[in-house]
């Protein structure tokens, strides 16, 4: 036996070799699985809950009623956009009860 091998044979260093590189890549898979679970988890507390979503559709409701001005031609517009936004807020509460 050679001494190059710390006395063990070629196919016993080539298969503790694979037995090393299968452990490796677990450990990156795992990894990977990990680091994806915490983007998913990122993005789900990123977004709007519905409740939060139906504020900003009052919100912006309350803006477009604001801005309403006599003699401005855009008010039919501004009247209109209002509505489907509160048509959308009083849909989510019919649903929510």
């Amino acid at each position: 036996m050679s001494s190059l091998y710390n006395g063990k044979s070629l196919t016993d260093v080539i298969e503790r070799q694979k037995a090393e590189d299968r452990e490796l890549y677990q450990r990156r898979q795992e990894l990977q699985r990990q680091a994806d679970e915490r983007a998913a988890a990122a993005r789900e507390a990123n977004e709007k809950s519905s409740f939060e979503k139906i504020l900003d559709k009052q919100e912006l409701a309350r803006q477009l009623v604001d801005s309403i001005q006599s003699g401005n031609p855009r008010n039919e517009e501004y009247m209109t956009q209002a509505l489907k936004q509160m048509c959308d807020v009083l849909d989510f509460l019919l649903k929510s009860r």
